[in-house]
């Protein structure tokens, strides 16, 4: 296949295959073709009973698959712009919690190599004729890319750009998305990832479209419709595109909108694979979404390391406030409330090329009209307790710092602490070969 063809292919890709978000008049980008469901002939009897065979319970968020994300910044020539440190640590807490809120069995953590690409002509990425280049050049194994690029827009002939918010590319594997788009943008883009559609798909087509009746059967066979058309899942409610059909209230507006069979339409407007007006309104995955992601995370090329089930999975176990390895990520601690903070590998692909978690940033807010005494309380947790080097900063000056150990774990008291933001660096300066943490309390000094 020579290199020209490829590149045709690629672009084809994009335009056909991926699953997008847009920003401007909120109109569908993607044909939204399910290659997974087409690849692997997949039904829903077998989808509930792999959900069966790996224990699966839709009450507990058993983690199954940790997974490692890997950012792409783009900014201007002279490095300016482009997503901040906090942001990306947003992106990550917030695709924990929709993916935990609804137990799916799959948890991510952030990469520590974040690669910035300085460019003004990449700063704002053309959907057709970069996007899908860069995330073909640009990738690191082991890792879902997401590229962050300043805007994503699409040319039109004798129109407006276009902007998307999102899309995913499946030949690259890769997601890009804008900068400022809704907290689960990433979230539904990496839905894509793990195989699902829109709920809405094909909703125009009088072919492919799904009707609302769960239970229409394909004539002349035993199969529903709803298995095969639009997104290929029966408990996700069929529903035209919610962009046109919702306010910013989160509320439905169709009531007249009706399938090809006469039926209205009666969407929920709370599903994260969704189009709702307003993108904040999402928030659900139903059990056939999960179940879907969980089996293509299973059939993915990394499979192996990212299970839990693999015997180094302890190693790679991160705790909630991650990423907080440098300053800009600190995560706030408040007084009299324990946290629980682990150092961990990080999988690169490379068995001799794994990144080691040996740094946490946290910080805390002293409102005070007098000067106040306060003390960091460390213990044990279920891991090894490793040596630490602590250094408690205000702004950029150095307040104090300590070492301990398992041995000599203690307090570190502070005295004369005036009004302001403290932030706290905490170092493992030990070797342990396995997973190790500790628990750390801020209060009043006794």
């Amino acid at each position: 296949m020579n290199k020209f063809f490829y590149i045709l292919l690629l672009i084809f890709s994009l335009q056909i295959n991926t699953y997008s978000q847009v920003i401007q008049n909120e109109t569908c980008g993607a044909k939204n073709n399910s290659v997974f469901v087409k690849k692997n002939k997949i039904n829903l009897d077998d989808l509930y009973m792999f959900l069966d065979s790996c224990n699966y319970s839709p009450f507990v968020n058993n983690i199954k698959y940790r997974v490692p994300i890997k950012f792409w910044i783009y900014r201007k020539s002279d490095g300016k712009e482009g997503l901040s440190l906090k942001k990306i640590k947003e992106h990550i807490r917030n695709l924990n919690y929709y993916y935990s809120l609804n137990n799916t069995g799959i948890s991510f953590y952030l990469r520590p190599d974040i690669e910035y690409i300085d460019n003004d002509r990449l700063y704002k990425l053309n959907y057709y004729n970069q996007a899908p280049f860069q995330t073909m050049k640009r990738k690191s194994e082991a890792s879902i890319n997401v590229y962050i690029t300043e805007k994503l827009e699409k040319a039109r002939l004798f129109k407006n750009k276009k902007n998307y918010s999102g899309t995913y590319n499946f030949l690259t594997d890769g997601v890009i998305i804008a900068k400022g788009v809704s907290s689960s943008t990433l979230s539904h883009e990496i839905g894509h990832y793990f195989g699902l559609k829109h709920p809405h798909a094909n909703w125009k087509s009088k072919s492919k479209g799904e009707p609302v009746s769960r239970t229409k059967l394909i004539p002349g066979t035993n199969t529903r419709m709803c298995e095969k058309k639009g997104d290929g899942l029966c408990d996700t409610p069929a529903e035209p595109n919610l962009a046109n059909y919702t306010d910013n209230k989160c509320n439905y507006t169709g009531w007249n909108v009706k399938d090809k069979y006469g039926v209205v339409y009666q969407p929920n407007t709370n599903n994260i694979m969704s189009y709702t007006r307003n993108r904040e309104c999402r928030n659900n995955f139903t059990e056939e979404q999960k179940a879907l992601m969980l089996y293509t995370a299973s059939r993915k090329k990394y499979t192996k390391e990212w299970s839990t089930n693999n015997k180094d999975a302890n190693n790679y176990d991160f705790d909630y406030f991650e990423p907080d390895n440098v300053k800009e990520m600190a995560t706030e601690i408040f007084f009299r409330t324990n946290q629980t903070h682990t150092f961990h590998k990080i999988y690169s692909g490379k068995t001799n090329n794994n990144f080691e978690d040996e740094t946490d940033w946290l910080f805390f807010n002293l409102d005070i009209k007098k000067n106040k005494n306060i003390s960091l309380y460390f213990s044990k947790t279920k891991y090894n307790f490793p040596n630490l080097n602590i250094t408690i900063f205000k702004k950029n000056k150095k307040i104090i710092e300590r070492n301990i150990n398992k041995n000599n774990i203690k307090t570190i008291s502070i005295n004369n602490l005036t009004k302001g933001k403290y932030f706290i660096k905490i170092q493992k300066k030990s070797l342990e070969n396995n997973i190790c943490g500790y628990k750390i309390k801020l209060d009043n000094s006794k």
